[in-house]
């Protein structure tokens, strides 16, 4: 069985914030916007202050930076009932993920995928091409990436002198995470991205995780189906709460 609140903090290793507030067992984190988990607040620990106070301060830590306050929730959520409180101040559910894991065990190594392990403009252009990414994400992400602390492998899939497809893997001891798995438009139902998963999962287990996870959301069959086939399954499920 795994737990819920270690793979939490092993996400929040791989993607940190820009700005993160560590409050009474509550965690916020800020990126001006970039990916709902940079841009929410982690019930993860108990707290000894009151509920209702401590909401209230985080709808003040968002509403200073420009945005609203939106929570991360899981099934070890601290208090229990926290999600059952927010719905009754109007805070509405959304983006229901499930968090996927698999071993990593004889994963054979993919000729096809080029890892390196430091960021550079070629990937990251690459990514926010295919991901027609919003104009300020190429100032912020970098950001992120360079500020990740355990080991980082950026994949790609070059063909014909252009890469057609990118990920990132994050290795945090015995887990490795996967991200920002994308392919072409253009190249898609060929395979490729099932063979940048495996040669990012081969990093991984060479880096000496045991388990690779990733979160896909629960509405996207076709990409749970690929990662069924490479040994993935739901380990447990997260969502956010925020205000329309």
């Amino acid at each position: 069985m795994h737990d819920i609140r270690t793979l939490e903090e092993s996400c929040l290793n791989a993607l940190p914030a820009l700005q993160t507030v560590f409050d009474d067992g509550w965690i916020l984190r800020y990126a001006r916007g970039y990916t709902r988990r940079a841009n929410s607040a982690q019930a993860l620990y108990p707290h000894r202050q009151p509920l209702a106070e401590k909401i209230a301060r985080c709808e003040r830590f968002y509403r200073e930076r420009g945005q609203p306050a939106v929570f991360k929730l899981t099934e070890a959520v601290y208090p229990t009932d926290l999600d059952a409180r927010l719905e009754a101040m109007g805070y509405e559910d959304s983006a229901h993920t499930s968090v996927q894991l698999a071993p990593l065990s004889g994963i054979e190594k993919v000729d096809s995928v080029v890892i390196q392990q430091q960021l550079n403009d070629e990937w990251l252009r690459a990514y926010c091409q295919m991901n027609e990414v919003a104009p300020f994400v190429p100032e912020v992400m970098p950001v992120i990436l360079r500020s990740v602390a355990p080991p980082a492998a950026y994949g790609s899939i070059i063909r014909e002198g252009q890469i057609v497809a990118v990920g990132l893997a994050v290795a945090d001891g015995p887990y490795m995470g996967l991200f920002d798995i994308v392919v072409d438009a253009a190249q898609r139902n060929q395979g490729l991205g099932k063979q940048l998963v495996q040669g990012l999962m081969a990093w991984g287990e060479a880096q000496g995780s045991h388990h690779a996870y990733l979160q896909v959301l629960s509405t996207n069959q076709p990409a749970l189906r690929l990662y069924s086939k490479l040994g993935f399954g739901e380990a447990y499920r997260y969502w956010y709460r925020s205000k329309a």
